[in-house]
């Protein structure tokens, strides 16, 4: 009995200690982020004459931002594009329909018909406005 009690437990075990490699390597590497560099570490693409001529706060500064942002210095990534992508007018406008749609849902002809009417009433109030404003102005 003990034997098949321990067999149904092997699966659950084994996940279990799969669980805790992946924690302990996450462990790890976090422990590395927060441990500090070395003094003499120069962060990949440094000059090394460059990199003695800093003050040690800026070495500090710079070995922080390599760690935590992977900042490499101007002239490295040269290849990388650095614009964003060209986009039209008419992609901004499908994007902005389909993040609305996908927040709202699709609406009903009736609930368009009352968002149509409201607009072109409130279009109504804004010329009506507009055109009383206008006595007013001295030009």
């Amino acid at each position: 009995m003990i034997a098949k009690e321990s067999i149904k437990l092997i699966p659950q075990l084994q996940q279990k200690i799969q669980e805790l490699e992946q924690n302990f390597a996450q462990l790890q590497s976090q422990i590395q982020n927060l441990l500090p560099p070395s003094a003499d570490f120069i962060p990949p693409g440094w000059n090394e004459e460059v990199w003695r001529k800093l003050a040690p706060q800026d070495k500090r500064h710079f070995r922080f931002l390599y760690r935590r942002r992977n900042f490499r210095p101007s002239g490295q990534r040269t290849n990388e594009q650095l614009a964003l992508p060209p986009v039209t007018t008419e992609q901004l406008k499908q994007k902005q329909r389909a993040e609305f749609e996908q927040l709202v849902g699709e609406a009903s002809a009736q609930e368009k018909q009352q968002l149509e009417a409201a607009k072109q009433e409130a279009l109504k109030k804004l010329w009506l406005q507009g055109e009383q404003d206008d006595t007013d102005v001295p030009f």
